[in-house]
């Protein structure tokens, strides 16, 4: 394993190092957005950075499999020299964010996803728990997540919206026996309805029982600010 280095290190500076590198990957832990946490020098510091910089990664060593080190904790937990009311600030990640961050890296190449900070981490404490959830759900997902990625991709179309749609709605696709499976990231900060074109079959959102309305191989989902939306082909 090496560590590509510092998060915002640029690409070419490490690319050097890389071509030893059996697996690379960063570390980039984005919540909260506030001025006191300089953890990215991208122009986007939202929980979107997450992808980016695994997309970087892979810049830097094409080919090669990227584990990203994601957020195991507050930065109010380990940061001495934050005063009193700057630490609650320094919030942990909520569940949605937790569960966005993992597959925003997954959908942009992530092969492998580490957790730094636990050891601050009370091990009865919601956002443990919470994080377990997150884990074990993934876990669930093997088989999908280490399926080949499809070679048909579905086509997105977002409704109307007054967002400047200078980011993604990002998708990852795997080729499950049976019938592509499509993650589906919203990578804004509000809510999007998505339109998925270019499906072949029956599908429902992953952990619910109701099917999704397909027609003409189309469906639309509504999106919440930086979530994730599982399509499961039904058989």
């Amino acid at each position: 394993h090496h560590d590509a280095g510092r998060d915002d290190g640029q690409v070419a500076a490490f690319a050097q190092f890389d071509r030893a590198a059996d697996i690379v990957g960063c570390d980039i832990y984005p919540v909260p957005e506030a001025p006191q946490i300089r953890h990215s020098d991208l122009v986007n510091r939202t929980l979107g950075s997450v992808g980016a910089y695994t997309r970087r990664m892979q810049e830097a060593a094409p080919g090669k499999p990227v584990w990203m080190v994601l957020q195991g904790t507050g930065w109010g937990d380990f940061h001495e020299d934050f005063q009193d009311d700057a630490k609650k600030l320094m919030r942990r990640p909520r569940k949605d964010e937790t569960r966005f961050m993992a597959y925003d890296a997954i959908v942009h190449g992530a092969r492998g996803l580490l957790y730094w900070g636990t050891q601050f981490v009370e091990k009865d404490s919601q956002f443990w728990l919470e994080l377990l959830d997150v884990v074990k759900e993934i876990d669930g997902l093997q088989q999908v997540l280490t399926a080949p990625d499809s070679v048909t991709k579905p086509m997105i179309g977002i409704g109307p919206t007054n967002r400047s749609l200078d980011r993604t709605v990002a998708t990852l696709s795997k080729a499950v026996p049976g019938g592509d499976w499509h993650i589906v990231v919203n990578e804004y900060e509000s809510p999007l309805a998505v339109t998925v074109g270019g499906l072949s079959g029956a599908y429902r959102v992953y952990g619910e029982a109701a099917p999704l309305s397909v027609e003409q191989g189309s469906t639309t989902i509504h999106m919440p600010a930086y979530s994730v939306t599982i399509l499961e082909h039904v058989k």
